[in-house]
């Protein structure tokens, strides 16, 4: 149980990082390519600091990436075949 709490955490951040930049640059896809690069980066942070938490916050963050990236593809899809 105590291994869910930061991949949730990590989830939640990237999905709050992902609707700042949606913000901030109105590009979907640049968008999900910051949360990438935010997702790996921590990951390897905690990599290198031996961090098991900050490496599961960015793997919270790498999946919810993920997911972000089906999301929007699934969209795309679906307004493709609309028109």
């Amino acid at each position: 149980m105590e291994s869910i709490i930061p991949l949730a955490l990590g989830f939640i951040l990237n999905l709050i990082i992902y609707k700042m930049a949606t913000i901030l640059n109105e590009n979907q896809k640049r968008s999900v390519i910051i949360s990438l690069i935010f997702g790996t980066s921590t990951v390897l942070l905690g990599l290198l600091t031996r961090l098991v938490t900050l490496s599961d916050i960015g793997i919270g963050m790498l999946i919810a990436t993920v997911f972000l990236f089906a999301f929007l593809l699934g969209k795309k899809k679906m307004e493709q075949a609309r028109s």
